[in-house]
Order: structure tokens, then C-alpha cells, then sequence
């Protein structure tokens, strides 16, 4: 199941983040919650940071996405 807006939830992210809405991602590496952002897809054709970085344009992603989201995925009870 992918959901929409759990921010503060210690759940794997991955972010969608467009350039037009915000300058930077709400993904920082520096932070101790870092570790719960899986991949992050973008228009920002510059930006680049420590986790896999997808591309609107990229063929294959949704894949690729759907396989990292999987391999991370949490058993809630």
C-alpha cells in the first residue's frame, strides 16, 4: 500500500518532489529520520542527493520504485 501525507510517520518514504512547489526536498540527509526515505522522484534535473534519484523523464522507474518499495516494506500489526 502506498499512502499520501504521513510525513511524520516513521513508515519508508518515498518523496515526489517538483522544483515549481519547493526549492528544496523535504529529504536532508543530515537528519536522524534520513534513513526512512527510500527513493525520491523529481523534475529538478539538478539535484542530486544520497539516496536513488528518479527523474520524471526516466523510463522504468515506477518499477524500479515498486521493487525498492518492497524490499523496505514494514509488516504493521
Amino acid at each position: 500500500v502506498v499512502v499520501e501525507g504521513f510525513k511524520k510517520s516513521s513508515l519508508p518514504k518515498i518523496e515526489v518532489h517538483r522544483k515549481s512547489k519547493h526549492q528544496e526536498p523535504l529529504f536532508d540527509p543530515k537528519s536522524p529520520e534520513a534513513k526512512q526515505w527510500i527513493a525520491l522522484v523529481t523534475d529538478d534535473e539538478m539535484l542530486r542527493v544520497a539516496i536513488p534519484t528518479f527523474r520524471f523523464t526516466d523510463t522504468g522507474w515506477l518499477m524500479t520504485l515498486a521493487q525498492l518499495a518492497w524490499d523496505r516494506a514494514v509488516v504493521v500489526d
